[in-house]
């Protein structure tokens, strides 16, 4: 998140490190952003935007600096009410006397909660996918996860299934209060995932231990009005572009220091040239160490 937020890497940002080699998540936190480096919201707050961040995640909080920026920070771990308050908020912009220029950040958290679910919560959300739903879902299952229908690891991905359909049936909702209030012809809107999971593919079931193509490739959807839709980019890109293609689009001035690239058509010339992403990894004890691209 801290690099999505800045447009750095973890090196450069300074978020995310532990004092001792092998960290204690049970007594120990990570480092926060540095001081020196910018956030995205400390950006546009400064260019006049209001800003408002309706959030899931437990880290967001102020020892960390990811809430730097926000005039208006909401924490709250139910999906439904997390798009209400978000959506409510629209309204609220939309009809005030003179709207500034918005950035809301919004993060849902719920398909992590597939890792405590139970498998009594697991197969309710199972019964909860529709007959096509389930059926398209075994269809494009990652390989050997259910080849038995009734494996642990075909009920964790369904029910994994089950909670992505809930969080896009959540955004939509925000979406489409974005629309009815008349500013989806003028808001760029961005979608990422900023990681992906495993189902025992290479013998894991958790995110953040790992350097397989599971975590690493992500859903990157970007939506800007008057511009071309439905173009998919071939090059690689990474999370660390968000902060400077947003900027970009928005005709704001990006920070000096950014790993990030903007992606906005023509930014980078007519031949972008390659370049290496930084992938990140936790070790537990016992692990051996994974090294990414």
């Amino acid at each position: 998140m801290a690099s999505i937020l800045t447009g750095r890497d973890p090196v450069r940002h300074g978020a995310g490190g532990f004092a001792s080699p092998i960290a204690n998540l049970d007594k120990e936190i990570p480092s926060p952003i540095s001081p020196d480096v910018a956030t995205l919201a400390e950006r546009l707050s400064e260019e006049g935007f209001e800003t408002a961040a309706f959030v899931a995640h437990p880290w967001f909080e102020s020892r960390y600096g990811l809430e730097r920026g926000f005039e208006s920070l909401t924490l709250e771990t139910k999906r439904r009410r997390l798009a209400g308050m978000a959506s409510a908020w629209l309204n609220w912009h939309t009809s005030s006397e003179d709207p500034r220029r918005f950035f809301l950040y919004l993060h849902f958290m719920d398909s992590h909660r597939h890792l405590r679910w139970t498998p009594q919560e697991r197969h309710r959300r199972e019964n909860f996918l529709l007959p096509k739903s389930a059926e398209r879902a075994l269809a494009n299952a990652p390989g050997g996860v259910c080849d038995d229908r009734n494996a642990e690891s075909c009920s964790q991905y369904l029910a994994y299934v089950r909670s992505i359909a809930e969080q896009l049936e959540s955004l939509a909702t925000v979406l489409k209060t974005l629309e009815e209030s008349g500013q989806a012809d003028d808001t760029v809107v961005i979608l990422y995932s900023d990681h992906g999971e495993e189902f025992f593919e290479h013998g894991r079931f958790e995110h953040s231990f790992s350097y397989y193509e599971e975590m690493l490739k992500v859903p990157l959807i970007v939506r800007v009005p008057g511009e071309a839709r439905g173009v998919v980019v071939d090059e690689t890109v990474g999370l660390v572009d968000v902060l400077p293609s947003l900027l970009d689009w928005l005709e704001i001035p990006a920070p000096d220091g950014l790993q990030g690239r903007s992606l906005r058509p023509g930014a980078g010339g007519d031949e972008a040239p390659e370049r290496a992403y930084l992938g990140e990894a936790s070790l537990r004890k016992g692990d051996l160490a994974l090294r990414g691209p």
